[in-house]
């Protein structure tokens, strides 16, 4: 937000909102109160909100554009739906990827507000649009606070069955619930992937390994994420080879 002037008279300008929804309501409060007009210059709608690609879960969750019944972003749900059809059984599906400069048109396309169909899209395209959108994420699927606490459990070398309850008990503590949801889906996507690794060929270690780096904080320095990356890979496949005990049974 910049404050303009012509000379005789002072406003806001809003090209782009790159703050949360209540920071900019608190802004045009404020503005309101001191009698300062408002410029609103939107490209379409409000860019924060339709910023599907690199914007918040918490935030999209809220999005009248996004959301949808199941909990994670209508366009993410689609692509979990056609993966589902017609892309489990595809030999090395996730490890593929997509045209670089047809998912860079399709996530500009959506991130403007523009409708795509899916069904033109191969599924290593798909796949890839789902990476990107989860390491694009501002807040990583699994958050930083609780980065070094997952990291124990394959550290410690707890037995399977312990290690998936802490991951119970950090998911269900400490990940909003967008997070959670998303985290939800996504194991349970991976765990009907890992179960026709007869004709896939992606075991549970496969799949930790394409999605492990998706999901942890893209901050981390290369040298100690590439020292974390077994820990990482062998959480993930925890969470896959356990999703029921983790993400169903109560």
């Amino acid at each position: 937000v910049s404050t303009q002037s012509t000379g005789e008279t002072e406003w806001y300008q809003a090209d782009e909102i790159d703050e949360s929804p209540l920071n900019f309501v608190m802004c045009v409060t404020h503005c309101a109160k001191r009698e300062i007009p408002v410029l609103f210059n939107w490209q379409g709608t409000m860019g924060y909100e339709t910023q599907l690609f690199g914007g918040n879960l918490d935030d999209l969750a809220l999005s009248a554009h996004h959301s949808h019944p199941s909990g994670i972003p209508g366009f993410i749900h689609t692509i979990f739906q056609h993966l589902r059809e017609r892309g489990l059984r595809i030999e090395g599906i996730f490890r593929h990827s997509g045209a670089k400069s047809l998912i860079d048109a399709v996530m500009s396309a959506i991130n403007r507000g523009e409708s795509v169909n899916v069904d033109e899209l191969h599924v290593h395209d798909l796949c890839s649009i789902l990476k990107y959108f989860l390491r694009d994420l501002k807040e990583p699927l699994l958050p930083m606070s609780i980065y070094d606490e997952l990291l124990k459990i394959n550290q410690t070398g707890m037995k399977a069955e312990e290690g998936a309850l802490e991951i119970k008990r950090l998911v269900s503590n400490y990940l909003s619930g967008p997070h959670q949801q998303l985290l939800s889906h996504l194991i349970q996507l991976l765990n009907e992937t890992f179960q026709l690794q007869d004709q896939n060929r992606m075991s549970p270690q496969n799949l930790a390994t394409v999605f492990a780096p998706n999901v942890f904080s893209q901050q981390i320095e290369a040298a100690q994420c590439l020292k974390d990356l077994q820990h990482q890979t062998a959480v993930i496949s925890l969470m896959i080879t356990n999703y029921n005990l983790i993400f169903v049974d109560q």
